[in-house]
This record gives structure tokens, sequence and C-alpha cells, in this order.
């Protein structure tokens, strides 16, 4: 699937302008991946200690690039997410072990809710049109390798309003 992004300049008050990329979808690829409603009663919920999460090493764990989105950049719904893994020493990913939890105040899986709508290889999964409400998302994807090595690693993002 190719990707067109589309370039939204945003000036407020003089100050310099801040970039915001959003793909270019169409009615029937769009996906809610968290509603205003999950959102809302995330923020209401006390915060466990647990989700300071920090990944445990792991020797010669798969590894866990995510290409798309890029951390740095203000987003607009909906998103692009685009994930590639590899295995080690010969290994090769269980793409079968992919978990992708959401994490603002608990965590929440939506793997499903994600590979309804994505497309999986035997390294990747991408997914385009991807919705949320504007604020602050982080996610947590976990995989392992066909000699049961796991990996994790967390990525956020921030979506204009």
């Amino acid at each position: 699937m190719n990707f067109i992004f589309q370039t939204i300049i945003k000036i407020r008050n003089c100050l310099p302008a801040i970039l915001l990329v959003a793909p270019i979808v169409y009615a029937d690829q769009v996906f809610t991946l968290i509603s205003p409603e999950e959102y809302a009663e995330a923020l209401t919920l006390v915060q466990p200690d647990d989700l300071d999460y920090m990944p445990k090493a792991v020797l010669d764990a798969p590894k866990i690039r995510v290409k798309s989105p890029v951390a740095s950049a203000s987003l607009v719904s909906p998103i692009d997410i685009e994930v590639y893994f590899e295995a080690a020493n010969g290994a090769a990913i269980d793409m079968k072990s992919l978990k992708i939890l959401y994490v603002l105040l608990f965590k929440k899986d939506v793997t499903n809710r994600i590979l309804e709508h994505a497309e999986v290889g035997t390294d990747f999964l991408k997914v385009s049109g991807a919705k949320l409400p504007a604020g602050k998302h982080a996610f947590i994807l976990k995989i392992q390798d066909t000699q049961m090595r796991k990996a994790s690693q967390k990525f956020e993002v921030v979506v204009e309003g």
C-alpha cells in the first residue's frame, strides 16, 4: 500500500510554524483505534505504579523498529503505524505472539482492533487510518521470536486537536 502524506503548516501568533503530518486516507479506510470515551475514561483513573514502563533486556531478543509514526512529529488523526521486527541468530519472528497495548492510565489490549485493519507480513505490521482523539497516546509493542526470546518497546504519539 502506498502512503501519500500531506503537510499542513499551522501558524499561531507569529510563532515558528509547527509541522503537522497527516496521511491521506479514504473514509472506508479509517477506523477508531481509541474512542474519545475510552480516552476520557482513562484520564479519570488513578495511575498504577507499573505503567512507568521499562523493557527488560534479553540477550538476542528481537528488535522492534517503529518507522511510523515519528515520535517528534505532531500528528493529525487518523494516523498510520508502521513497525518492523528483526530476529537474531537464525530465529524468525513469531507474528502470532504480537501484542499491542494501549497505555494511558491503564493498559488495554488493542491487538485485534489493529490487526483487523493491518497489513501483516513475516516481519512487519502496517496500519493506515487509525483514528485517535486529540491528546498524548502511548502503546507498548510486544513480540517474540521462534526461540521464545521476547522483546517489547513503548512508543508515544501526540495528536493535535
